[in-house]
C-alpha cells in the first residue's frame, strides 16, 4: 500500500475536516425537509399546479398567441400575395423563441412551406452601486452597470413537397396565363383562355442556350433559404445621482450616464432558391429584344427568321414610327414576366463581414436627468423631471438585413453584387429620446395612487419596417407621445385588494419620409393601444395553516393597427418612386387587434411558521405578480410599488 507524504496528508485532513460540517448540515436540512414533507406534501402540490397552470396560461396568451394570430390572419387574408404572407409568416415565428418548426398547408394541398429556427442567447451582467451620505442633505450614488450578451441563431425556409404545383398556379395567375413552370392550363377562363402557356423554365433556359437548363428546379422540395447569425454585444454605462434637499421636503435630484456599446455581427446565409437568383429584367429585356428581331426578321424575310442587329439597326433607321410600334408589342408581350418578381423572395444573400462591411458597430452618449420632488405632507408627493435617453444601434439578425443604400456604390466596385440584391439597411442608427414628466404620488397605507402626466420625443426612432417581402430595421425620423398613466392599490377589510391601471397614450410621427409606404408624417405608429386598462381583484382566506387566495383580473387594450401599410398595394410610378400610397394604408388597415382578457386563479398557502428555521414567516401575494413573497416580520409582508 502506497505512504502518503505529509503534504498529501495535510489536504486529506482538510478535505475532511470541511466535509463533515457539510454531512451534519445536510442530515438537519434532509430532516427538516423531510418532516415539512410529511406534513405539507398535497398543499405544497396544489399550490405549486395551479402556479405552474397560471404560468402556462400566461406565457400561451402573452408569448405564443399574439405571433401566431398575427401569422393566423396573413395566411386567411385573400388580398395579400404570397411574397407578402411569408414574410409576415417568418416574422411571426421569429417571435416563438421556444417554437423549433411551423408547417404550413393550404387547402388541398400537401406540405407547401417549412419553417424552422434555433436560437441560443447567452447573458452576462455586472453592477456596483457606491453610496455615501453627507449630512442630512446631500445624498450621492456612483455606479457602473456592465452587460456582455452573445447570440447565435439559425433558421430556415423551404419549400415543401406540394409547393411547386401551388407555384404554378401563382405562376399562371401572375402572368395572365402566358406562362406556367409545367403542363396546361390549370386555372379557368378569363385567366387561362385557348392559347396555351409557355414553359417558364423553358423560356429562361433558352436564354442561356440551353432550353432544358432549369426544367423541374424551379420551387422544388428542399430549395430555401438557410440563416445563421452571431452577434457579440458589450457595453458599460457609469452613472451617478446627487439628491440634494434644499429644504425640508423639497429635493432636486442630478443624474448623468455615460454608455458605451460595441457590436459585432456576422452572418452566414445562403440561399438555393434557383428561381430567386435570376434576374428577371435583364431576361425580359432580352426576351423584347429577340421579339422585335423575330417581328423585322419576318417582315423582311430573313432566312431563319430572326434580323440580326445590324438589320434591326437598319429597318429602325428607315421607318421609325413602324419600329416603335414592334418594340412596343414586344415589351407588352414580355411585360408579364416581370409580375413574377412577387415570387423572388429568397434571393442571394450578401454576406457580413466583407471588403466593404466590416460588421462592427460602436456607439457611445451621455445622457442626464434633472428632478425636483415635494412632500406634500406625510402621504402626498408631487414631482417634476426632465430626462434624456439614448438607445444604442440595434442589429437585424435575419434575412431582410442587406447593404446600406451608401454602401451601393463600394459594393459594386468591389465585385460584390449579386442578382436582385437590393439596399435598405443591416441595423438601425441609435436613437436619442427626451422627456418631461410630472405627476403625484399619495400613500394612505391600505390605499395608494400614483398619477402620471409625460410628454416624449425620440429622434432616430427604430422602427421594424414591413416591405412586403420582408421587414426593413431603419430609423424612423422623429416620433412624439402624450400619455397618462394612473395606477392605484387598495386593501379593504385587510382581506381584499383591488387594483386599477390605466394608460392613456397619444403617439405620431413628427417626421417620417422614408417609410416602406411612403411618407407616414402625421400619422399614429402601429403597434401602440390608446387605451390599456387592468382592473384586478384578490382575496385572502385562512384555512388552518393555509391561504386561500384567489384572484381575477382583467385585462384591456383598444383596437390597435398591426402593420401600417402593405407595400404590395403601392401605386408606383415607371421609376419606381410610390405615387399613390393610400390603397397600400387602406389594405393594412383590416389587420387591428383588440384585446380583452379576463384571467382567473386560485394560489394557496402554506404556513410553515411551527418549525424553527422558518419561524414567524408570512406569505403574501400581490396583484399582478407571480408566486408569494415571504418576510420574517409579518408587518413587512405587504405589497410595494
Amino acid at each position: 500500500m502506497p505512504r502518503l507524504n505529509l503534504r498529501n496528508k495535510l489536504l486529506l485532513f482538510a478535505v475532511v475536516i470541511a466535509i463533515i460540517p457539510l454531512l451534519i448540515a445536510g442530515q438537519s436540512l434532509i430532516r427538516i425537509a423531510r418532516d415539512e414533507m410529511k406534513s405539507s406534501a398535497n398543499d405544497q402540490l396544489v399550490a405549486t399546479t395551479r402556479q405552474v397552470a397560471d404560468e402556462i396560461d400566461t406565457y400561451f396568451e402573452q408569448t405564443l398567441m399574439a405571433p401566431l394570430l398575427l401569422i393566423r390572419s396573413a395566411l386567411d387574408d385573400e388580398k395579400l400575395g404570397i411574397e407578402e404572407k411569408i414574410a409576415l409568416l417568418t416574422h411571426g415565428i421569429a417571435d416563438l423563441t421556444d417554437v423549433v418548426a411551423l408547417q404550413i398547408t393550404i387547402e388541398g394541398g400537401n406540405l407547401p412551406l417549412v419553417v424552422s429556427q434555433d436560437l441560443d442567447i447567452g447573458t452576462f451582467t455586472q453592477e456596483v452601486r457606491l453610496a455615501a451620505g453627507f449630512g442630512d442633505a446631500i445624498d450621492v450614488l456612483l455606479g457602473a452597470f456592465y452587460i456582455k450578451e452573445d447570440i447565435d441563431q439559425s433558421n430556415q425556409l423551404l419549400y415543401g413537397t406540394d409547393f411547386r404545383n401551388y407555384a404554378n398556379i401563382l405562376v399562371q395567375s401572375l402572368s395572365g396565363c402566358t406562362l406556367s413552370l409545367f403542363g396546361p392550363a390549370v386555372l379557368p377562363p378569363p385567366i387561362c383562355g385557348a392559347t396555351p402557356p409557355r414553359s417558364l423554365e423553358t423560356t429562361l433556359g433558352a436564354l442561356q442556350g440551353n432550353p432544358g437548363l432549369y426544367t423541374g428546379r424551379f420551387f422544388p422540395a428542399g430549395q430555401g433559404f438557410t440563416e445563421a447569425y452571431s452577434l457579440d454585444s458589450e457595453a458599460i454605462s457609469l452613472f451617478g445621482q446627487v439628491d440634494y434637499e434644499i429644504v425640508p421636503g423639497l429635493v432636486l435630484t442630478l443624474g448623468g450616464n455615460y454608455t458605451d456599446d460595441s457590436k459585432t455581427f456576422a452572418t452566414n446565409s445562403v440561399s438555393t432558391d434557383v428561381f430567386s437568383s435570376i434576374d428577371l429584367v435583364a431576361a425580359r429585356n432580352t426576351l423584347t429584344q429577340v421579339g422585335i428581331a423575330q417581328t423585322i426578321g419576318g417582315i423582311l424575310m430573313v432566312p431563319g427568321g430572326v434580323a440580326s442587329p445590324d438589320q434591326v439597326a437598319a429597318f429602325r433607321a428607315m421607318n421609325e414610327a413602324g419600329y416603335n410600334q414592334i418594340a412596343a408589342g414586344a415589351a407588352a408581350a414580355t411585360a408579364p414576366l416581370l409580375q413574377l418578381q412577387a415570387l423572388q423572395f429568397m434571393p442571394p444573400f450578401l454576406n457580413v463581414p466583407n471588403s466593404v462591411e466590416d460588421g462592427e458597430i460602436d456607439d457611445s452618449d451621455f445622457s442626464y436627468t434633472v428632478r425636483l420632488a415635494y412632500d406634500v405632507n406625510d402621504t402626498i408627493n408631487v414631482y417634476a423631471s426632465y430626462a434624456t435617453g439614448f438607445k444604442a444601434s440595434s442589429v437585424n439578425l435575419s434575412r431582410d438585413s442587406r447593404p446600406s443604400p451608401a454602401d451601393r456604390d463600394a459594393i459594386i466596385a468591389a465585385g460584390l453584387t449579386l442578382p436582385n440584391l437590393i439596399y435598405t439597411s443591416r441595423f438601425a442608427a441609435p436613437e436619442e429620446s427626451r422627456v418631461m414628466e410630472a405627476g403625484i404620488k399619495a400613500n394612505w397605507g391600505d390605499v395608494s395612487a400614483n398619477l402620471a402626466v409625460f410628454d416624449q420625443e425620440i429622434k432616430g426612432f427604430q422602427s421594424n419596417i414591413f416591405t412586403g417581402a420582408g421587414f426593413a430595421l431603419t430609423n424612423a425620423g422623429k416620433v412624439s407621445t402624450f400619455g397618462v398613466e394612473f395606477e392605484g392599490v387598495a386593501t379593504v377589510l385587510d382581506a381584499l385588494t383591488v387594483n386599477l391601471g390605466v394608460t392613456y397614450l397619444d403617439p405620431h410621427y413628427d417626421s417620417y419620409l422614408i417609410s416602406s409606404v411612403g411618407d407616414l408624417t402625421g400619422t399614429r405608429p402601429a403597434g401602440i393601444p390608446e387605451w390599456t386598462v387592468l382592473v384586478g381583484a384578490q382575496y385572502e382566506a385562512r384555512l388552518g395553516n393555509g391561504l386561500l387566495v384567489p384572484r381575477v383580473s382583467y385585462l384591456h387594450q383598444s383596437d390597435v393597427q398591426l402593420v401600417e401599410g402593405l407595400p404590395g398595394f403601392l401605386v408606383r410610378n415607371p421609376d419606381g418612386s410610390i405615387a399613390n400610397a393610400a390603397p397600400a394604408i387602406a389594405a393594412a388597415a383590416p389587420f387591428t387587434v383588440e384585446r380583452n382578457d379576463l384571467t382567473a386563479s386560485l394560489g394557496v398557502l402554506y404556513d410553515h411558521s411551527h418549525h424553527t428555521p422558518h419561524a414567524n414567516r408570512a406569505c403574501h401575494v400581490c396583484p399582478g405578480r407571480a408566486g408569494a413573497r415571504c418576510y420574517s416580520d409579518s408587518s413587512r409582508a405587504r405589497c410595494h410599488h
